[in-house]
């Protein structure tokens, strides 16, 4: 189903592509062809995880919102990536006055062992934020490593000591290979399409999300991202601002 949805998109990438002039990553024309075979899927894939709330805590004080708080990511089976720091794309809802603070947590798998906890202060208005982990040895993630992350809201006068909203996904880092290496160099393919058809999401939303965020007049960057958030499912996000320059906390002790 999401190989089709890829097809169905490429469509309409296809002549914004040439556009797009980011270096080793959107550059050149595409052919359909190409894109649409991709890399075959030999790993088992990553856990479903919660992208969007399934509600509040009864006791919440948070406002309702027309958008819940939101992570952009593939939610299930593809939440790869490549890199030893990723970043995190995250909706955020609440404007300052309804919010007292966001905390990030990453654990390992088992959730035994604590990778890194931050608190993100509020923006001054709803849109995307972005985190990415502090480039240190103790906050890398390590090749063939699954790792479980969670998002929480904590609402203004709240009334417990627990989260008012939460979301929690999975996040795996592959390995670098040959075949994908050279996939990436190819100059006929845009790099994030590459990411696209092979499952590694995280890394197709950081590269042009970065991109239209570093210029958000470029018509090209625009769509690519309008797109790419259309084969996610967060369509609806498509017009959010995204908030510049990325979020990078400190972590908590």
């Amino acid at each position: 189903m999401m190989k089709l949805l890829i097809q169905l998109l490429l469509a309409i990438v296809f002549p914004l592509t040439s556009m797009l002039k980011v270096p080793d990553s959107m550059s050149t024309e595409v052919g359909r062809q190409q894109v649409a075979q991709g890399a075959p899927r030999n790993d088992p894939g990553t856990p479903r995880g919660t992208s969007e709330p399934a509600g509040s805590r009864p006791e919440s004080t948070c406002p309702p919102t027309e958008t819940p708080l939101t992570a952009i990511n593939h939610g299930n089976e593809s939440d790869f990536t490549l890199g030893e720091y990723p970043i995190f794309f995250f909706y955020n809802p609440y404007s300052p006055e309804n919010l007292d603070l966001i905390e990030f947590s990453l654990y390992d798998k088992g959730e035994r062992r604590t990778i890194y906890k931050t608190q993100i202060e509020p923006s001054e208005n709803p849109g995307i934020i972005q985190l990415r982990l502090p480039e240190e040895a103790d906050y890398a993630l390590e090749v063939n490593q699954t790792y479980r992350w969670y998002l929480t809201a904590y609402c203004s006068e709240r009334r417990t000591d627990g989260p008012d909203v939460e979301i929690n996904g999975w996040i795996h880092r592959k390995p670098m290979t040959e075949e994908l290496e050279a996939a990436l160099k190819n100059p006929s393919i845009p790099q994030y399409i590459t990411y696209m058809n092979e499952g590694i999401w995280y890394d197709a939303v950081s590269l042009v999300g970065q991109s239209y965020a570093s210029n958000p007049q470029n018509q090209a960057f625009k769509e690519a991202w309008e797109n790419l958030l259309q084969a996610l499912g967060r369509e609806h996000l498509s017009q959010e601002p995204l908030i510049n320059p990325v979020v990078s906390g400190e972590a908590d002790e």
